[in-house]
């Protein structure tokens, strides 16, 4: 099994959210292809100036270049939100029942 790398706010870099955006794309063309893909270059930038409030950690197995697997997870700590958490998994399809939900879900 690849390796699970971590990134957090701080270091990630523009390629790894290209890369994320490119798996999300591969999904989003998979499974609603009619919906709007990201733009690779809008995310990059998105990510690389959040807020100092907001906290990410971005989880990921890579093979040859491309992210295959992630667990994303994103908080804020202002008012209300500080108890809350947005977290997603992603999977490419041939990557499936390989142990990585499991590996992921435990980061």
């Amino acid at each position: 099994m690849n390796q699970v790398q971590h990134w957090d706010k701080d270091s990630l870099t523009p390629e790894v959210v290209r890369a994320l955006a490119e798996q999300t794309n591969r999904q989003i063309k998979r499974l609603r292809p009619d919906d709007p893909l990201q733009n690779a270059e809008e995310l990059v930038n998105q990510f690389m100036n959040l807020p100092p409030v907001i906290m990410v950690d971005l989880w990921a197995v890579m093979e040859d270049g491309q992210m295959v697997a992630q667990g994303l997870m994103q908080c804020a700590s202002i008012g209300l939100n500080e108890d809350q958490v947005q977290s997603g998994l992603l999977i490419d399809p041939q990557w499936r029942r390989q142990g990585l939900e499991s590996e992921l879900l435990r980061r």
